[in-house]
């Protein structure tokens, strides 16, 4: 078992940790942007196993073109069976698995493009805050999109015994 650790080179265990490391990153980015539907479970290990399992892919049928197809021929087997939900969640399976294809061929590439969706997350959330406190909306969300739950708020401009909280 020790034989087959020390096959392993330092740089692909650094690299499979950056890579995991940028897709939980990414995770927390858009839970940050109230993008709760990334916040789950099953999301949270796609966003971390995902671009390893792209780098690994990646690794493995480099430089070998009759790999490469068999490789191509077999994955296209698989696909999703769910849906998915919007094309925002579409994009970020792209993502992770670009973070990790590009990992394989140079790391500053894999990193500058995590940083660079982390950064554009936090800051579309960011501005989002900002023209929302001027009474203004930079997006349009569909009913329920980010939300953990549904919220009906009521404004009342005079005391109502149906709405009181004392019995």
């Amino acid at each position: 078992m020790l034989s087959y650790l020390q096959a392993i080179p330092t740089d692909t265990i650094i690299r499979t940790l950056i890579v995991s490391v940028l897709g939980l990153s990414i995770r927390f980015a858009l839970t940050y942007s109230n993008q709760f539907w990334a916040s789950t479970y099953h999301h949270t290990l796609t966003y971390v196993i995902l671009p390893v399992i792209a780098m690994v892919v990646t690794k493995v049928i480099a430089g070998n073109i009759a790999l490469a197809l068999g490789m191509v021929g077999a994955l296209s087997i698989v696909r999703f069976r769910n849906p998915v939900k919007n094309s925002f969640e579409l994009v970020m399976y792209f993502a992770l698995i670009t973070i990790g294809i590009a990992a394989t061929v140079k790391m500053v590439f894999a990193i500058g493009l995590g940083v660079f969706i982390i950064f554009v997350i936090i800051g579309s959330s960011i501005l989002e805050k900002f023209a929302s406190k001027k009474g203004k909306n930079l997006y349009s969300f569909s009913f329920a999109e980010g939300q953990h739950l549904n919220t009906l708020e009521i404004v009342l401009y005079k005391e109502n015994k149906k709405f009181s909280l004392d019995p």
